[in-house]
């Protein structure tokens, strides 16, 4: 009985040991940014390794698409997916009327994976710049036209109602008073990086915004690259220091924190 007492109070406390894990995680690699980015110290192993890439600047790299940060968001956000599908079958059997709501949460939280791993606006913007005959003619141009930004903004506003939607009907009397913070928390935060990239083109603010931050950092410093070098002939690395790091550091919270709270609301079922 006591060893069962000891696991029970450890899946309680996972939840904040999983957030803490992701700030940590965070924390150290805006250390090694600034070490190896901004420093330029020789770091065994992690230098070796951005220096294979085209572009070898660290924070570029761990923060990319499909890179190692954007890895942990989609196992967050697909082990979310599953456990809300769960919460769901425990609910047909306890609270019939949260069923919905889970199962709205699990929908919305499954076109993020989608979004994240596929892209799948950006495969949308493709196919209209490329089959639709008017508009700018090349992907760039449409990107940053009124067609692209309200494609953006178009799905970004669907997926938001359709996660407000599982938010009304769980966040106010399905959830527990620790699950009601990590789910109020983890909609901030992706509703701030959402809203972000869905106008990130409207003004080229990404890029205003990112100048400031690397010719801040950047100040005095001789290095190989600055805040106007365009990368892989689309924006400069202030558009990607923004994108990547930022952007994906509030979705990777964000992720965090859904996880927490389903897993938060969980352990009420598992006490009960």
């Amino acid at each position: 009985m006591p060893e069962q007492n000891r696991v029970d109070r450890f899946i309680q406390a996972f939840p904040k040991y999983l957030l803490l894990f992701t700030i940590l995680f965070l924390i150290t690699i805006y250390i090694l940014i600034w070490l190896i980015d901004f420093k330029q110290v020789y770091v065994p192993g992690l230098t070796e390794w951005k220096d294979q890439f085209p572009a070898p600047i660290f924070w570029l790299q761990v923060f990319r698409e499909q890179g190692i940060v954007e890895n942990l968001q989609w196992l967050f956000l697909a082990f979310s997916t599953i456990l809300t599908v769960m919460m769901a079958i425990i609910e047909n059997n306890k609270r019939k009327k949260y069923v919905i709501g889970w199962l709205t949460l699990s929908f919305g939280l499954f076109i993020m994976f989608l979004e994240d791993t596929v892209n799948l606006r950006h495969k949308l913007n493709r196919f209209l710049a490329e089959n639709l005959h008017f508009g700018p003619g090349s992907l760039n141009e449409w990107a940053g036209s009124i067609y692209g930004i309200s494609v953006e903004i178009t799905v970004y506003t669907l997926l938001g109602l359709l996660m407000l939607n599982s938010f009304y009907r769980l966040y106010f009397s399905a959830l527990n008073i620790v699950a009601k913070k990590y789910m109020l928390a983890g909609f901030i935060f992706y509703g701030i990086a959402s809203i972000a990239s869905a106008t990130r083109n409207i003004g080229d603010w990404y890029i205003k915004i990112g100048t400031i931050f690397l010719d801040y950092i950047l100040k005095s410093k001789e290095l190989t690259w600055a805040s106007d070098s365009v990368l892989f002939m689309r924006a400069p690395l202030s558009f990607y220091f923004i994108d990547n790091v930022i952007e994906e550091s509030f979705e990777l919270i964000g992720a965090t924190l859904l996880l927490c709270m389903i897993l938060a609301q969980y352990c009420t079922f598992k006490n009960e």
